[in-house]
Formats: structure tokens, C-alpha cells, sequence
């Protein structure tokens, strides 16, 4: 008997297992397969309670697979199938919320980490600082000193 014939639609099976209040992501998301859904309704790879899930904030750019690896890493250690592949990764939000709930230090939360920083300064830091025109008197000034001996 094949997963869609016991499943009878992607839709009705998200929405079971919603319903049984399993955190899952998106349901437009890449991850969401009839086989996932299955996986989880059977217990053979990673779930969660909406209830148990405590929401995360990233404060830098984090690409969506850096969180993906951190994640199954933190699975693999616990040996625990994250029930996803590189190219069927879940929305950023679920990874986020999951990895928080599960290693609230890692890495990935911290505002910055030690070479990101520039003279005390974080890469956001410096991004920040970008929208300001900081050249405004400096054409003058290097224009200056490009020809010392012009109005002598």
C-alpha cells in the first residue's frame, strides 16, 4: 500500500497532526512530503509539541542550511532522524524556534561572536554605519592633500 493512499491528502494529514498540536513548518514549505508527514505522525523521526516550543531570535544573518546543520547536529548527537534532507529543508522560522527550544546557546543566538568583532565593532555593527555618508568633507580634505603646493 503506497504513503498517499493511506495519507489520502498532504492538506488533511498537516492538518491531523496541527491538530494533535505538532509543531510543524509551513505547510508550503519544501519539507512538507507526504513522507514526512507520515514520519511523524509514526514517530520515526523528529517531533514536537506546539507546547513545548519557546520561540527564537536571530539578531545577524544566519543562512537557512547553517541552521539546518546546527540543528541536526544537535539531533544526530541524540540519535534522532531530523527527518529532512539539504534539499527539502523547513521554513526559517520553524528551524529557528526548534533549534532555540533545543540549544537555546548555541552559537547561531548570540549577538556576535568573537571574529565578528572589528576594534569593538560587530559586522552588523559596520553594516549599520554603511547608510551614513561619512565622506562628506573628505573630498576636500584628500583633494588637499593630492596637491599640497596648488594656491602657494
Amino acid at each position: 500500500m503506497e504513503a498517499n493512499e493511506v495519507v489520502g491528502s498532504l492538506e488533511s494529514m498537516y492538518n491531523a497532526l496541527v491538530i494533535k498540536n505538532y509543531y510543524l513548518p509551513e505547510f508550503n514549505s519544501l519539507a512538507i512530503t507526504c513522507e514526512y508527514l507520515l514520519n511523524v505522525a509514526l514517530n520515526k523521526c523528529f517531533r514536537i509539541k506546539i507546547s513545548q516550543i519557546k520561540i527564537g531570535q536571530i539578531l545577524k544573518k544566519v543562512p537557512k542550511l547553517k541552521l539546518f546543520q546546527e540543528l541536526d547536529m544537535k539531533l544526530q548527537g541524540k540519535k534522532i532522524n531530523i527527518g529532512f534532507t539539504i534539499d527539502k529543508l523547513p521554513d526559517k522560522k520553524w528551524l529557528i524556534n526548534v533549534l532555540h527550544t533545543l540549544d537555546q546557546n548555541n552559537e547561531v543566538f548570540k549577538y556576535f561572536v568573537e571574529h565578528d568583532k572589528v576594534i569593538g565593532l560587530t559586522k552588523d555593527d559596520l553594516e549599520q554605519l554603511k547608510q551614513y555618508d561619512t565622506f562628506i568633507g573628505r573630498k576636500k580634505i584628500l583633494n588637499f592633500q593630492e596637491n599640497p603646493l596648488i594656491g602657494c
